[in-house]
């Protein structure tokens, strides 16, 4: 749980988000960022103290963050103990006492929700707390986090939460990713604005992505039972039966029809060469010459685009072979 420099910037950039509000950090967040990181913050805001930022300890980090740079009535944590000196101590976990409700204006998650084993219970204590207006600004791991915490969570989580929570406006949402040669997030898009999301979310699916926004609470009332976005027309517009009971008779089980198994290959071959364009068309026009130079043979086989569609086909037909042995 910290601050690298894309969170810290976006901090700075919506300081009249937390000028004169009551701020509550879950756990006392420490930053985490290199020497010219603070270096190229100072840049991004020449009118900000950020050697100050440099020079104060970590326990202290967000008191002056909020309160000296950015203006903020108040800051408080939040944490299970308090070995790191929060203010309030208590279980996330569990239900918060009723004193708590409608304490804060703000909300700030830089890693939190993630290590709680019942999060459905810590999100709505955290819209508890809000009071009417407030919001809920979170950075949250959403892939390659392996045993880094309890879940990941996809975007459609959050859109889905403010799809099915009236009460809940989602003011944005990104997508943050690291890519390798720094610790710390190098890169943000926007899951709103950004055209090529879709495609740069399955370039990136290599690296570690978090996801983060802003969430506003509008009045009071929470629940968790969500419906999935992709699957919403359709379970609204489908009328659901009950389902006839299935036989285990293997004399009553039949085997795929020609037309089944040829409509499933031709689904399967379009995905492999969709996903194969998507892939192709993010790799810089400049490796691409490279990589001909070294290998010519194939180059000269990847520029036919029969061959390419054929080499798809060829290893496509493959997988299904081998998934047909492998359901024997």
């Amino acid at each position: 749980m910290g601050y690298s420099l894309i969170s810290l910037s976006r901090i700075l950039k919506d300081e009249s988000l937390f000028k004169g509000k009551s701020i509550l950090t879950l756990g006392t967040l420490f930053p985490y960022l290199k020497p010219s990181e603070f270096d190229a913050l100072q840049k991004y805001y020449p009118k900000k103290d950020i050697e100050s930022l440099r020079q104060v300890s970590k326990e202290k980090f967000s008191e002056h963050l909020f309160g000296n740079l950015v203006g903020a009535k108040c800051i408080h944590s939040i944490d299970v103990s308090d070995y790191q000196e929060s203010q309030i101590v208590c279980d996330l976990n569990q239900p918060i006492s009723s004193s708590l409700a409608n304490s804060y204006d703000v909300i700030i998650d830089a890693g939190t929700l993630e290590h709680l084993s019942n999060f459905s219970c810590a999100l709505e204590n955290f819209f508890t707390i809000l009071v009417k207006g407030g919001i809920y600004y979170f950075g949250l791991p959403c892939n390659n986090w392996i045993d880094h915490g309890f879940f990941q969570f996809s975007p459609t989580f959050f859109i889905d939460l403010c799809i099915d929570n009236a009460n809940l406006k989602l003011l944005r949402l990104d997508f943050d990713v690291f890519d390798g040669s720094t610790s710390y997030c190098s890169q943000s898009y926007s899951i709103f604005n950004e055209q090529n999301y879709v495609l740069k979310s399955i370039y990136h699916s290599r690296n570690r992505l978090n996801v983060s926004g802003i969430i506003q609470k509008e009045d009071t009332g929470f629940q968790l039972s969500l419906v999935q976005s992709k699957y919403r027309n359709q379970y609204n517009t489908v009328k659901i039966h009950s389902p006839e009971p299935i036989s285990l008779d293997p004399e009553v089980i039949t085997k795929p029809t020609l037309s089944t198994r040829l409509k499933s290959k031709a689904n399967h071959l379009i995905d492999s060469y969709l996903n194969f364009i998507a892939i192709s068309s993010l790799i810089p026009l400049s490796f691409k010459i490279k990589f001909f130079r070294i290998i010519p043979s194939f180059s000269k086989f990847l520029r036919h685009p029969f061959s390419s569609i054929s080499y798809i086909l060829i290893l496509a037909s493959r997988n299904g072979r081998l998934g047909h042995q492998d359901s024997k």
